[in-house]
């Protein structure tokens, strides 16, 4: 007999605590000093190039805090992106397929490594 759909999936899901993973994300050495770079004020005002400078985001998340002040808090902002697809084509006979992704972002770093894997 044949198992039903979704029964015997071959997925392999990696996890970990998101607690441990900002600890891990934070040891960086470039990290804490790329939040500084990232939050720097644009050399035009009027034009927002960065969504750190952006009004909704200085009222929602404030400013990261300043290096060496282990006391303020630290205000980090994420993006998430979900995308899954059929590898083998969009056909509605046949064998179906999918795979996905998630990328999470956090917006506060600098833009030249914000996206680096």
């Amino acid at each position: 007999t044949q198992l039903p759909h979704g029964a015997n999936s071959s997925s392999i899901f990696f996890q970990q605590e998101f607690n441990n993973w900002i600890e891990w994300f934070l040891s960086f050495p470039k990290v804490e000093a790329s939040f500084e770079e990232g939050s720097a004020q644009p050399l035009h005002p009027d034009i927002i190039t960065n969504y750190l400078h952006s009004h909704a985001c200085k009222k929602i998340a404030g400013l990261p805090r300043r290096q060496g002040s282990n006391n303020a808090p630290l205000n980090l902002v994420f993006s998430m992106f979900v995308d899954c697809f059929n590898p083998l084509g969009n056909k509605l006979a046949g064998k179906q397929v999918s795979l996905g992704f998630m990328a999470l972002t956090c917006l506060n770093l600098h833009l030249s490594i914000r996206y680096k894997p």
